[in-house]
């Protein structure tokens, strides 16, 4: 049964005049907004708010020119890459958010499209004791980017991506990986400038092409 909400943020009652509506899908784990002129449509998960983005990171393994710190530096031309045989076991990136926090899912963006990549996805409040918060081990995806959601991810603050397993010729490669908020804590962060500003590049976009 699919649940839908109108949810307020901070800044809702100072843009009622305007008419904005905020709709959030409990079941999709979306959100989109709407105006009296229409609606703006459903946020894309590159423009949620990523909590990994610039915190540090560390890896099994890492070098100068492709660290740690390339995995969530906003930029998908840099990434993190380590040695193509592990050394030392199964090879993995790990995140600390720098404080304790509800997550909803990741966006990993592998460096090779059409390769497989078969991994796991554990969580932490200490860095000590770890979780399982998906488990893609036996994944026959072989998308470039990879969006799974979490069932439960409560108070996380360390977030560890380990490769399990993959395609020869393939080196143990992120690009990119994002830590999703939930719906609540993605909307109180976000401004009606904000909103206003990615449905006019929608709408920029749609008009070009």
């Amino acid at each position: 049964m699919r649940c839908n909400r109108c949810w307020k943020p901070s800044w809702a009652n100072k843009q009622e005049s305007r008419g904005i509506l905020v709709l959030c899908d409990l079941a999709a784990s979306s959100v989109s907004f709407s105006s009296r002129s229409g609606p703006f449509g459903a946020l894309s998960a590159a423009e949620r708010v990523d909590l990994a983005l610039h915190k540090p990171a560390k890896a099994s393994i890492e070098n100068d020119e492709h660290n740690a710190a390339a995995a969530n530096d906003g930029n998908p031309d840099t990434y993190w890459c380590a040695d193509d045989e592990p050394e030392n076991g199964e090879e993995w990136w790990q995140v600390d958010l720098e404080k304790p926090t509800d997550l909803s899912g990741c966006q990993i963006r592998w460096l090779c499209d059409d390769k497989k990549y078969l991994y796991k996805i554990e969580g932490s409040a200490d860095g000590k004791t770890w979780s399982m918060l998906s488990d893609q081990t036996h994944t026959t995806a072989r998308k470039q980017v990879q969006n799974p959601k979490f069932a439960s991810a409560k108070q996380i603050r360390y977030v560890r991506i380990t490769v399990t397993d993959l395609d020869e010729a393939c080196w143990v490669s992120i690009s990119e990986a994002k830590c999703l908020a939930p719906l609540e804590i993605m909307l109180s962060r976000w401004s009606p400038y904000r909103v206003l500003h990615c449905h006019a590049m929608r709408m920029n976009k749609t008009n070009i092409g």
